[in-house]
């Protein structure tokens, strides 16, 4: 299926509309839209990252 929009003729405000429909009904099957593998070890090492940290604040603002 080709949906095509005008996208020249759309303001910013109902691309972005636009754009939120389309992550919204994403979400809502995410198994057929599945995340890459680097985006796992970014995540496993994004928590990995946040273990290190013995200060709570740390954990909160990333210092």
């Amino acid at each position: 299926m080709s949906t095509a929009l005008a996208l020249d003729k759309m303001t910013t405000d109902d691309k972005l509309r636009a754009l939120e429909e389309i992550w919204d009904n994403l979400a809502l099957t995410p198994s057929e839209a599945p995340a890459p593998q680097w985006h796992g070890e970014e995540l496993i090492s994004a928590r990995r990252t946040s273990r290190q940290r013995t200060n709570p604040l740390q954990r909160l603002v990333g210092g």
